[in-house]
């Protein structure tokens, strides 16, 4: 059993759906605020987890389903390079369909109509984005699914 080895386990949150992963397709909204969050985890773990017992040299990241998808990225990520030394994924990759996001600009734009945002210029949607309540952007992903997925996956 892994629990029978010494180790440290951390786990964290991450920002899903739209508040990881909208975009406007430039440098205002880049997206993958997501996978951001998720390497600024492995920053702070590289940093403190021997305060903890833990190696930085050792570090392993574990993902299943999306959260596999996020270790084969990581794998790809020059943003991750030394935060790691190896990583298990399960049932997930950054091969499948879901993982890039189709048309982000236009859903980004639609989800700023929605909720009465400017959408011709990226800088103002932002501003206008950063005024809503998160519940209900989040909410809006509603607009998007046709089908039982997140369309800002």
């Amino acid at each position: 059993h892994i629990m029978r080895q010494q180790m440290v386990l951390v786990t964290f949150n991450y920002r899903l759906g739209p508040l990881g992963f909208l975009s406007t397709e430039d440098d205002v909204i880049p997206g993958n605020f997501g996978l951001k969050d998720q390497v600024s985890v492995l920053r702070w773990i590289r940093e403190n987890i021997q305060s903890f017992g833990g190696d930085p040299e050792t570090v392993s990241i574990v993902g299943y389903s999306a959260g596999s998808a996020s270790v084969h990225l990581h794998y790809l990520s020059t943003l991750s390079n030394g935060l790691f030394s190896s990583g298990i994924g399960h049932s997930g990759s950054a091969l499948n369909p879901w993982v890039m996001t189709e048309r982000s600009l236009e859903k980004a734009i639609r989800i700023g109509a929605v909720l009465g945002c400017p959408t011709r210029k990226t800088q103002a949607l932002l501003d206008c984005l950063r005024k809503q309540p998160a519940e209900d952007i989040v909410r809006q992903v509603a607009v998007f699914q046709d089908f039982l997925y997140n369309p800002f996956s």
